[in-house]
């Protein structure tokens, strides 16, 4: 239904996610100013696995499928992956100060963080446990190792509310319902109150749900537009598009309600993208670059800050300074290890894993 936009969206999230954390070697500017938004990137994922779970969920129901399939199958699309990125965080201080040792430093023994983590800890991580009752930041239980995977945890906590009411399939849509209703009721009379878990990042989610569930009923722009359908899409996808990057760039608080405003944008977009996917060719080189980038995208979120810390060792010393040149460069050098990840590490469980 939205193949085409859905994996240019995750493309796209992925990199501004990435420029936001090597935004503090980008000089003053717009685009700086771009960059210090990319954590809006996280919602729109939300977004897009709230559509994909429910286009799965939906399909899974119609062929009587299990609950515990879903399950299994979405388990199997991200641990072997995350549980792979571990390694190569891991991996990295070592490259990183041998290549230091081969241009010509000294060798220096690196003193990660995660080197004070107990046995305990090991087991919360790989089990994306560590942060669910934190009281500061999600990331925070995470960041010795990697950031980012404090959004996993919330993702796996997605699939398990979903796997529940897929084993009440009678009861799919009112358990749904329920929980949506729950955490929005619960985000707007006490707000955030432990960001480990699932509830206040649901309405991100549920705009997802929401957004499948308009389309598969019939829902789109052409019945609302007509035979103009093509061209007010157009303008709507434009006029939504310039509004999200708008309040994206000049507005920076980091606070939920911003992120769940930037959620129901992204939300939006997708559905105009329904009305004008049909137009565009898939063969077009930038179209095929983006569905190219999203497919790798899950990889590019898993190991942008790592590899390109490595990256950076050889184009920070040829291109001085905090300009747009240099974090360009460090993007471009750390796509192609991306995709030697997703070759070997997470394409091998994709199949069968939608």
């Amino acid at each position: 239904m939205l193949k085409t936009s859905l994996d240019a969206a995750r493309g796209l999230a992925a990199l501004w996610v990435f420029f936001y954390h090597i935004r503090l070697g980008i000089e003053p500017g717009v685009f700086r100013q771009f960059a210090n938004a990319g954590f809006l990137g996280v919602p729109a994922f939300f977004v897009i696995s709230g559509y994909c779970m429910m286009a799965t969920s939906r399909r899974m129901l119609a062929s009587r499928q299990s609950a515990g399939r879903f399950l299994r199958r979405r388990l199997r699309r991200i641990l072997p992956p995350f549980w792979a990125s571990i390694l190569v965080v891991l991996a990295v201080p070592f490259l990183g100060a041998a290549i230091l040792a081969g241009l010509g430093g000294a060798f220096h023994w690196p003193a990660p963080r995660w080197r004070q983590f107990s046995a305990l800890d090991w087991v919360e991580l790989a089990t994306l446990t560590k942060g669910l009752w934190v009281t500061g930041g999600a990331h925070k239980p995470y960041s010795a190792v990697n950031p980012v995977y404090w959004t996993l945890s919330i993702e796996l906590q997605f699939y398990l509310v979903m796997t529940v009411a897929l084993a009440f399939r009678r009861r799919f849509d009112a358990i749904l319902l329920a929980v949506t209703a729950g955490c929005w009721g619960t985000w707007l009379a006490i707000g955030p109150f432990a960001p480990g878990i699932f509830p206040e990042y649901w309405p991100m989610f549920a705009l997802g749900l929401l957004l499948h569930t308009v389309l598969d009923r019939g829902l789109r722009p052409a019945r609302l537009f007509g035979r103009w359908s093509g061209a007010a899409s157009a303008v709507a996808f434009t006029l939504l598009l310039l509004g999200s990057l708008g309040l994206a760039t000049y507005f920076p608080s980091e606070s939920l309600a911003r992120q769940t405003v930037f959620a129901l944008l992204c939300g939006l977009i997708l559905w105009t993208a329904s009305g004008i996917e049909p137009a565009v060719r898939a063969e077009l080189l930038v179209s095929r670059a983006l569905t190219g980038l999203g497919k790798i995208s899950y990889s590019l979120y898993l190991l942008h800050i790592q590899l390109s810390s490595l990256v950076a060792m050889f184009v920070r010393p040829v291109i001085r300074g905090n300009g747009v040149l240099p974090a360009l460069l460090c993007v471009l050098g750390t796509l192609p290890l991306t995709y030697a990840f997703y070759r070997f590490c997470e394409r091998p469980y994709t199949t069968h894993a939608a």
